[in-house]
Parts: structure tokens; sequence; C-alpha cells
């Protein structure tokens, strides 16, 4: 099922929001009443231009329970203060309960930031040489490590048009990998397209992939922040 709604008159988007809001009740209803506990078929959501939709009343308590019973959603917005202004003080419940967060690109200041501190420090090998010269000349080496962001919110806003950054890789729930590349969908089978690419300062090259050159994943000019509520 598709639903088309406008993006510049917004009159009727409170009647998508109470559709989809009757649907997880549905499905939820089903999954307990009829079906154990669990849908016997997955259902999943695109929510392409998310924060559109206006407000679905009560979602951050349906994304919190919806995976045991066989629902999913996809989450898909321009930017993290799109997210704020519709949701305020739950918005960090609708991400903390996506398994997955692809980030491919933007300008506003607080998803630069957000991404950043998302992903973690890491640390560096600092070595500085003293020396004077002279009747009582000295010489001295000093070794420091010093902890810095992995990617900082600047270097965040000048990813290129065919990268993009992956906080669990879409593989291993839990890790956070920076991935140059234009992730055009969520299949898992992407990553026999993979190979080693530059690394950031700080990052280890096994943590880096970059899909390979395609026109299948041509997405140039595309920017959103996609959040995926996966089984």
């Amino acid at each position: 099922m598709f639903v088309i709604i406008s993006d510049s008159d917004r009159t009727f988007n409170f009647m998508a929001a109470i559709m989809y809001q009757q649907l997880f009740d549905l499905l939820f209803y089903k999954a307990d009443n009829e079906y154990g506990g669990r849908l016997p078929f997955p259902v999943r959501f695109l929510l392409d231009e998310f924060a559109n939709i206006g407000r679905i009343p009560n979602f951050e308590i349906f994304i919190a329970t919806m995976r045991s019973r066989e629902v999913s959603v996809d989450v898909v917005l321009q930017n993290v203060a799109q997210l704020k202004s519709v949701y305020k003080d739950h918005w960090e419940t609708i991400t903390g309960n996506c398994d997955t967060l692809l980030f491919l690109g933007d300008k506003e200041q607080s998803t630069l930031e957000y991404i950043s501190k998302m992903i973690g420090k890491t640390t560096l090998d600092n070595r500085n040489i003293n020396e004077s010269r002279g009747q009582n000349g000295s010489y001295s080496l000093n070794y420091q490590i010093l902890g810095r962001d992995l990617i900082t919110p600047d270097e965040v806003g000048l990813l290129g048009g065919t990268e993009c950054i992956d906080r669990n890789s879409l593989i291993k729930s839990g890790g956070s990998a920076i991935i140059p590349c234009r992730h055009m969908g969520c299949k898992r089978d992407l990553f026999s397209y993979t190979e080693p690419s530059y690394p950031y300062m700080g990052a280890k090259q096994k943590d880096l992939v970059q899909i390979r050159g395609s026109k299948r994943f041509n997405n140039r000019g595309r920017q959103d922040f996609v959040l995926y509520n996966l089984h």
C-alpha cells in the first residue's frame, strides 16, 4: 500500500498520521489476539519524509514494542531538527529504538554534532620535540596520547556525494563505523560489493568499507537521515 501526501499543503496530513496510528493498533491487536504475539509474516513501513506526516499519536510507544510482533519501520528524515520539532521530548526514544542509523549527508548543525557524538572518540599518538641550542643546549622528546572525535562535526558536513555514515555497519548491531558509500537500501547482500577505503583520522582501516562504483548505487543529491527499526 502507498500513501501519498502533499509536500507543500499540510491541511490533511493529520489524516495520514491517524491512519498510521490505526494501522499500528490493528497490527498489534491481530498479533496479540489472533497469532500468539507475533504476526505470521513481517510488516515493514517505509516512512519517507517522516516529519511531513505530522505527529503519529503514540509512535514512541509503538516503535519500542513493534519488533516483537514482526512489525518494523524505516524512518527517513532530512535532519535531526525535524524529528525534534515534531516529537519534542520523545525524539530520543525513537532514535534509541532503531537498530541502524544511516546518514547520507546534511548541513544542519545539530545533526552534524549528533552524528559526530554518536560515532564516538579515538586516540592519537602525539610526539613533541623541544630543542634549544647554545652553550647550555637541551633536547627533550615527549610522547602523549590525545583524544579526539573519530569524525568531527565539520568533517561530517564535508562528506562527499558518494559517502555515508552508518552507526552499525548494517551487519552487526552495536558497532560504530564510517562507510564511504551512497547506500540505496538496507539489503544485507550489498556488502558483497564492498572493498577497503581510505581512513579518516584515527579510524582503523578494517572499520571502513566502500561500495564499488556502479550506476546501481548512484544517489547523488540525496540528503537523508535514515533510521532502520529492523528485526
